[in-house]
């Protein structure tokens, strides 16, 4: 891993957190977060805090990071479908536009970490082997 961090890597980790920072705001939009249970609350608190933890170590150079980063939000993409179905069924087209930007967030971040130039980022150094370890 070089030294320098890619500039594709740094744009991909503000689109990251520009797709949280939206993902966090969908609730006050819409004036839902006055029904939303404690529980619910604490518990996308932690989620996002997961994935800053997440966001940071991709921000780093961690190859397992954005594999699970990636792996996330595959699993999520059902749901992000569903709910993009529900907001635009109920006329909620600030919403929409708002998970419409976050998709779109998730898919020029993943271009650029796995895909761009920067992929290369990620690779792990050769290490040689020290000549004194060796008998």
């Amino acid at each position: 891993m070089s030294k320098k961090k890619p500039d594709q890597i740094r744009m991909a980790v503000g689109l990251l957190y520009l797709a949280l920072a939206l993902g966090l705001m969908g609730p006050f939009i819409d004036d839902s977060f006055r029904r939303i249970p404690g529980i619910a609350i604490l518990i996308s608190a932690l989620t996002a805090v997961f994935t800053v933890v997440l966001i940071e170590f991709i921000s780093i150079g961690r190859n397992w990071a954005r594999m699970v980063y990636f792996g996330l939000t595959i699993l999520g993409l059902p749901f992000s479908f569903m709910s993009l179905y529900r907001h635009l069924a109920g006329d909620e087209y600030l919403l929409v536009a708002s998970a419409v930007v976050q998709l779109v967030a998730h898919g020029i971040a993943f271009y650029w970490v796995f895909i761009g130039p920067a992929k290369w980022w990620f690779k792990p150094v050769e290490r040689k082997p020290d000549r004194e370890a060796v008998p």
